[in-house]
């Protein structure tokens, strides 16, 4: 009995030596997998998810030239005045009509302000 009691001792000493030793390799060991943080990527700078097109060296804008409209209309003050004479008088004309006032509420009554300004034209006349 006292054997077989020993004999588990130093079975159960020499595992947990071996296990520390796992342990221990298993913690050197440089390759630490991360997992892919989407939001990561597209907060730091240097990812390619952040400026994907120009980190290739693609630059959307650079061929702005090609699409600027060029007219002697627009460059000088003549042309634009040119302009201005082949458009129909009413687009020159700006009629906005002003809102109208709603002085009284659904039921008929005058409102309290519109009743302040009526009874101060009555007592200035």
């Amino acid at each position: 009995q006292i054997e077989r009691e020993e004999f588990v001792k130093n079975n159960r000493l020499h595992y947990l030596r071996a296990i520390r030793a796992l342990l221990r390799k298993r913690s050197q060991i440089e390759t630490k997998y991360v997992k892919n943080d989407i939001i990561r990527s597209y907060t730091k700078y240097d990812s390619t998810a952040y400026g994907p097109l120009t980190r290739n060296g693609y630059f959307p804008d650079k061929l702005t030239d090609k699409y600027l409209v060029k007219s002697r209309f627009l460059d000088t003050y003549t042309g634009l005045l040119e302009l201005e004479s082949t458009l129909p008088s009413n687009a020159l004309k700006i009629r906005l009509p002003a809102p109208k006032r709603i002085s009284s509420t659904k039921d008929g009554h005058l409102k309290r302000q519109f009743r302040r300004e009526r009874d101060l034209n009555n007592i200035f006349k």
